[in-house]
């Protein structure tokens, strides 16, 4: 029975497979991708706040994470720690601009209102 040819195995061991890859980091990559839409959605405050928030936490582990892996992704993590602060400066200073619009756009209406009232309802004359 030793006639047959081997192919390669030796009895008892498992054929094996290609080497394994080496672990990635997807939580950076996931954290450059959250920063980038927190600072891409700055108009959309609460929504950019939020992916803001991930992308500064993704990012803070995946640098974690790139330090155990040898660098693994490391800029894309520094990436999403940068886009997340980027995009929730953005967000508020999108908020505060706004609210110290409402002032002057309520002044302008309160005196629009009085034109189109003066206009409608003329001084009324007294009967005398």
């Amino acid at each position: 029975m030793t006639d047959q040819p081997n192919y390669g195995f030796t009895s008892g061991e498992p054929a094996s497979a290609s080497p394994s890859e080496p672990a990635g980091n997807g939580i950076a990559v996931a954290g450059f991708i959250l920063g980038l839409l927190a600072a891409l959605s700055f108009l959309f405050a609460p929504i950019s706040i939020i992916l803001g928030i991930l992308g500064i936490v993704f990012g803070a582990i995946g640098m974690a994470k790139a330090n155990r892996l040898a660098g693994k992704n490391k800029g894309m993590a520094l990436w999403g720690l940068i886009l997340g602060i980027v995009g929730i400066v953005l967000s508020i200073t999108v908020v505060v601009w706004a609210l110290s619009q409402t002032d002057e756009i309520d002044r302008e209406i309160r005196r629009s209102l009085r034109e189109h009232h003066s206009m409608v309802m003329p001084a009324s004359r007294s009967i005398a």
